[in-house]
Protein backbone atom coordinates (compact mmCIF):
# COMPACT_ATOMS: atom_id res chain seq x y z
CA UNK A 1 0.00 0.00 0.00
CA UNK A 2 1.56 3.38 -1.14
CA UNK A 3 1.99 5.30 2.11
CA UNK A 4 4.13 8.78 2.27
CA UNK A 5 3.25 9.42 5.42
CA UNK A 6 3.51 7.10 8.58
CA UNK A 7 0.60 7.39 10.91
CA UNK A 8 1.99 9.03 14.48
CA UNK A 9 -0.39 8.49 16.85
CA UNK A 10 -1.59 10.59 20.84
CA UNK A 11 0.79 9.49 22.97
CA UNK A 12 -0.07 12.93 25.15
CA UNK A 13 -1.13 12.38 28.93
CA UNK A 14 -5.04 11.94 28.82
CA UNK A 15 -7.69 13.93 30.85
CA UNK A 16 -9.73 10.98 31.23
CA UNK A 17 -12.91 10.62 33.32
CA UNK A 18 -14.70 7.21 34.58
CA UNK A 19 -18.09 7.53 34.36
CA UNK A 20 -21.45 6.41 32.69
CA UNK A 21 -22.58 9.62 32.20
CA UNK A 22 -22.56 10.58 28.47
CA UNK A 23 -20.61 13.88 28.08
CA UNK A 24 -20.40 14.95 24.41
CA UNK A 25 -18.11 17.55 22.98
CA UNK A 26 -19.19 20.78 21.20
CA UNK A 27 -22.34 18.63 20.41
CA UNK A 28 -25.35 18.20 22.15
CA UNK A 29 -26.21 14.91 23.92
CA UNK A 30 -26.68 12.38 21.14
CA UNK A 31 -26.76 15.42 18.73
CA UNK A 32 -30.17 15.44 16.74
CA UNK A 33 -29.16 14.17 12.90
CA UNK A 34 -30.33 16.66 10.37
CA UNK A 35 -33.55 16.13 8.93
CA UNK A 36 -32.06 15.94 5.57
CA UNK A 37 -29.94 13.26 6.53
CA UNK A 38 -30.29 9.63 4.88
CA UNK A 39 -29.67 7.23 7.63
CA UNK A 40 -27.39 4.07 6.20
CA UNK A 41 -27.45 0.82 8.19
CA UNK A 42 -23.62 -0.64 8.31
CA UNK A 43 -23.96 -4.46 8.37
CA UNK A 44 -20.83 -6.54 8.03
CA UNK A 45 -23.11 -8.06 5.36
CA UNK A 46 -23.30 -4.95 3.48
CA UNK A 47 -20.13 -2.84 4.15
CA UNK A 48 -18.93 -3.00 1.00
CA UNK A 49 -21.59 -2.34 -0.65
CA UNK A 50 -21.66 0.55 1.39
CA UNK A 51 -18.22 1.61 0.78
CA UNK A 52 -16.67 0.55 4.15
CA UNK A 53 -13.66 -1.89 5.00
CA UNK A 54 -11.25 -3.07 8.07
CA UNK A 55 -7.57 -2.75 7.57
CA UNK A 56 -5.23 -3.47 9.98
CA UNK A 57 -1.55 -2.88 10.52
CA UNK A 58 1.68 -3.27 13.24
CA UNK A 59 2.64 0.26 14.14
CA UNK A 60 6.09 -1.53 14.50
CA UNK A 61 6.82 -2.13 10.81
CA UNK A 62 5.58 -1.18 7.36
CA UNK A 63 3.20 -4.05 6.98
CA UNK A 64 -0.38 -4.50 6.30
CA UNK A 65 -0.98 -7.86 6.90
CA UNK A 66 -2.60 -8.07 10.19
CA UNK A 67 -6.11 -9.40 10.73
CA UNK A 68 -8.42 -6.75 11.73
CA UNK A 69 -10.14 -7.21 15.14
CA UNK A 70 -13.04 -5.47 14.67
CA UNK A 71 -16.93 -6.36 14.58
CA UNK A 72 -20.05 -4.67 14.45
CA UNK A 73 -21.69 -5.76 18.07
CA UNK A 74 -24.97 -5.23 19.74
CA UNK A 75 -24.38 -2.15 22.45
CA UNK A 76 -22.69 -1.20 24.27
CA UNK A 77 -25.28 0.36 26.48
CA UNK A 78 -27.22 1.92 23.95
CA UNK A 79 -25.54 3.32 21.07
CA UNK A 80 -27.12 6.79 19.29
CA UNK A 81 -28.73 4.83 16.37
CA UNK A 82 -29.83 1.42 16.82
CA UNK A 83 -28.94 -1.38 18.88
CA UNK A 84 -25.33 -1.72 17.89
CA UNK A 85 -21.83 -0.38 16.91
CA UNK A 86 -18.80 -1.32 15.19
CA UNK A 87 -16.16 -2.58 18.14
CA UNK A 88 -12.37 -2.42 17.41
CA UNK A 89 -11.16 -5.04 20.28
CA UNK A 90 -7.43 -4.68 21.14
CA UNK A 91 -7.66 -6.99 23.98
CA UNK A 92 -6.27 -9.39 21.11
CA UNK A 93 -2.02 -10.54 21.34
CA UNK A 94 -1.96 -7.81 18.84
CA UNK A 95 -3.22 -5.36 21.09
CA UNK A 96 0.32 -3.79 21.61
CA UNK A 97 0.76 -3.01 18.30
CA UNK A 98 -1.91 -3.57 16.40
CA UNK A 99 -3.85 -0.41 14.49
CA UNK A 100 -7.00 -0.79 13.63
CA UNK A 101 -8.64 1.37 11.10
CA UNK A 102 -12.33 1.77 9.70
CA UNK A 103 -12.21 3.27 6.18
CA UNK A 104 -14.83 4.68 4.08
CA UNK A 105 -13.94 5.85 0.48
CA UNK A 106 -17.24 8.29 0.78
CA UNK A 107 -15.44 11.37 0.44
CA UNK A 108 -12.98 10.07 -1.80
CA UNK A 109 -12.18 12.98 -4.18
CA UNK A 110 -13.72 15.81 -2.90
CA UNK A 111 -13.01 19.36 -1.79
CA UNK A 112 -11.98 19.39 1.75
CA UNK A 113 -13.72 22.49 1.85
CA UNK A 114 -17.24 20.96 0.30
CA UNK A 115 -17.31 19.15 3.49
CA UNK A 116 -20.17 20.68 5.86
CA UNK A 117 -20.94 18.42 8.52
CA UNK A 118 -18.73 15.68 9.88
CA UNK A 119 -19.64 13.84 13.19
CA UNK A 120 -19.01 10.18 15.03
CA UNK A 121 -19.67 8.79 18.10
CA UNK A 122 -17.76 6.57 20.33
CA UNK A 123 -17.50 4.66 23.36
CA UNK A 124 -14.27 3.17 24.89
CA UNK A 125 -13.90 0.08 27.63
CA UNK A 126 -10.78 -0.31 29.88
CA UNK A 127 -9.99 -4.31 30.39
CA UNK A 128 -7.09 -3.37 32.95
CA UNK A 129 -6.77 -0.55 35.59
CA UNK A 130 -5.84 2.40 33.01
CA UNK A 131 -8.29 4.93 31.45
CA UNK A 132 -8.32 4.62 27.94
CA UNK A 133 -8.75 6.64 24.95
CA UNK A 134 -11.60 6.20 22.29
CA UNK A 135 -11.28 6.20 18.25
CA UNK A 136 -9.73 8.89 16.81
CA UNK A 137 -10.83 10.00 12.91
CA UNK A 138 -8.27 10.96 10.25
CA UNK A 139 -9.05 12.91 7.19
CA UNK A 140 -6.22 11.85 4.44
CA UNK A 141 -5.44 14.89 2.38
CA UNK A 142 -4.33 15.81 -0.95
CA UNK A 143 -3.33 19.46 -0.60
CA UNK A 144 -2.14 20.52 -3.56
CA UNK A 145 -3.90 17.20 -6.37
CA UNK A 146 -2.36 19.52 -9.42
CA UNK A 147 0.97 18.90 -8.26
CA UNK A 148 2.16 15.08 -8.53
CA UNK A 149 5.19 15.67 -6.73
CA UNK A 150 2.79 16.69 -3.73
CA UNK A 151 2.45 14.22 -0.86
CA UNK A 152 -0.43 13.49 0.95
CA UNK A 153 -1.19 14.45 4.82
CA UNK A 154 -3.06 13.35 7.62
CA UNK A 155 -5.39 15.37 9.47
CA UNK A 156 -6.08 13.72 12.85
CA UNK A 157 -9.02 14.17 14.96
CA UNK A 158 -7.72 13.43 18.06
CA UNK A 159 -10.62 13.46 21.36
CA UNK A 160 -7.75 13.40 23.55
CA UNK A 161 -6.82 16.93 22.53
CA UNK A 162 -10.38 18.36 22.83
CA UNK A 163 -11.63 21.00 25.11
CA UNK A 164 -14.19 18.21 26.28
CA UNK A 165 -12.61 15.37 28.59
CA UNK A 166 -12.85 11.97 27.66
CA UNK A 167 -15.54 9.66 29.50
CA UNK A 168 -15.17 6.12 29.78
CA UNK A 169 -17.58 3.51 29.47
CA UNK A 170 -19.94 6.36 27.90
CA UNK A 171 -21.02 7.43 24.62
CA UNK A 172 -19.64 10.83 23.40
CA UNK A 173 -20.37 12.78 19.72
CA UNK A 174 -17.69 14.48 18.59
CA UNK A 175 -18.11 16.91 16.37
CA UNK A 176 -15.27 17.69 13.93
CA UNK A 177 -16.17 21.23 12.44
CA UNK A 178 -16.44 22.31 16.42
CA UNK A 179 -13.16 20.93 16.92
CA UNK A 180 -9.64 21.00 16.13
CA UNK A 181 -7.41 18.69 13.64
CA UNK A 182 -3.79 18.18 13.82
CA UNK A 183 -2.07 18.09 10.86
CA UNK A 184 0.21 14.89 10.08
CA UNK A 185 -0.28 13.54 13.50
CA UNK A 186 -0.17 14.60 17.96
CA UNK A 187 1.14 17.45 18.21
CA UNK A 188 1.19 18.86 14.30
CA UNK A 189 0.14 21.99 13.51
CA UNK A 190 -3.65 22.53 14.43
CA UNK A 191 -6.46 23.80 12.82
CA UNK A 192 -10.15 23.76 12.55
CA UNK A 193 -11.66 22.35 9.60
CA UNK A 194 -12.56 25.24 8.01
CA UNK A 195 -9.37 26.87 8.84
CA UNK A 196 -7.73 23.63 7.06
CA UNK A 197 -9.81 24.00 3.69
CA UNK A 198 -8.75 28.03 3.74
CA UNK A 199 -5.40 27.19 4.66
CA UNK A 200 -5.35 24.63 1.47
CA UNK A 201 -7.80 26.04 -0.79
CA UNK A 202 -7.23 23.37 -3.38
CA UNK A 203 -7.22 20.28 -1.26
CA UNK A 204 -8.92 17.20 -1.83
CA UNK A 205 -9.83 14.05 0.32
CA UNK A 206 -7.38 11.42 -1.27
CA UNK A 207 -7.52 7.77 -1.77
CA UNK A 208 -4.03 6.27 -0.59
CA UNK A 209 -4.62 2.34 -2.33
CA UNK A 210 -5.53 3.57 -5.98
CA UNK A 211 -9.14 4.06 -4.76
CA UNK A 212 -9.35 0.66 -3.51
CA UNK A 213 -12.05 0.32 -0.07
CA UNK A 214 -9.01 -0.31 2.36
CA UNK A 215 -7.65 2.85 1.22
CA UNK A 216 -10.62 5.19 2.08
CA UNK A 217 -9.47 9.36 2.55
CA UNK A 218 -11.93 9.06 5.82
CA UNK A 219 -10.80 6.57 8.92
CA UNK A 220 -11.98 5.42 12.17
CA UNK A 221 -8.91 4.43 13.96
CA UNK A 222 -7.32 3.01 17.00
CA UNK A 223 -4.62 1.29 18.73
CA UNK A 224 -0.75 1.63 18.72
CA UNK A 225 -0.98 3.81 22.11
CA UNK A 226 0.42 2.61 24.76
CA UNK A 227 -1.25 1.85 27.77
CA UNK A 228 -3.52 4.39 26.21
CA UNK A 229 -5.25 1.76 24.03
CA UNK A 230 -4.21 -1.85 24.64
CA UNK A 231 -6.39 -3.74 26.73
CA UNK A 232 -9.41 -1.87 25.49
CA UNK A 233 -12.58 -1.97 23.41
CA UNK A 234 -13.26 0.77 21.40
CA UNK A 235 -17.01 1.59 19.94
CA UNK A 236 -17.87 3.50 17.41
CA UNK A 237 -21.83 4.88 15.26
CA UNK A 238 -23.35 7.71 13.71
CA UNK A 239 -20.86 9.00 11.39
CA UNK A 240 -22.36 11.80 9.95
CA UNK A 241 -20.87 12.83 6.34
CA UNK A 242 -22.40 15.69 4.65
CA UNK A 243 -20.48 17.64 1.75
CA UNK A 244 -21.97 20.21 -0.54
CA UNK A 245 -22.08 19.26 -4.43
CA UNK A 246 -20.55 20.64 -7.45
CA UNK A 247 -19.33 19.99 -11.09
CA UNK A 248 -17.70 16.16 -9.87
CA UNK A 249 -19.95 15.25 -7.28
CA UNK A 250 -23.26 14.84 -6.06
CA UNK A 251 -23.99 16.60 -2.85
CA UNK A 252 -23.91 13.89 0.07
CA UNK A 253 -26.31 14.20 3.46
CA UNK A 254 -25.81 10.72 5.01
CA UNK A 255 -25.82 9.41 8.97
CA UNK A 256 -23.65 5.99 9.15
CA UNK A 257 -25.71 3.46 11.70
CA UNK A 258 -23.41 0.31 12.59
CA UNK A 259 -24.81 -2.51 13.58
CA UNK A 260 -24.99 -6.52 13.69
CA UNK A 261 -26.62 -8.33 10.52
CA UNK A 262 -30.42 -8.20 11.25
CA UNK A 263 -30.80 -5.72 13.65
CA UNK A 264 -31.31 -2.18 13.70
Amino acid sequence: MPLTHRRRHATRVLVLLASSATLLSTAPAFAETPQSTARVVVTEANATAEKWAPLAYDCTADAYENTPAQSMVTGPQTPPLGAGSHEFDLSTPYGSVQTEIYRTTVLDGRLLSSVQQLEYSTYVTSLDENAKQPAYLRLTIDTDPGDPSNERHAAFFFPANQVAPVVQNAWQTWSIGSGTLELDGDGGTAFSLAGLAAQYPNARIANNNEGALTGGGLSIVTGCGGGTTRLSKADTDRVVVSASGDADFDAINKVYDFERDNLS
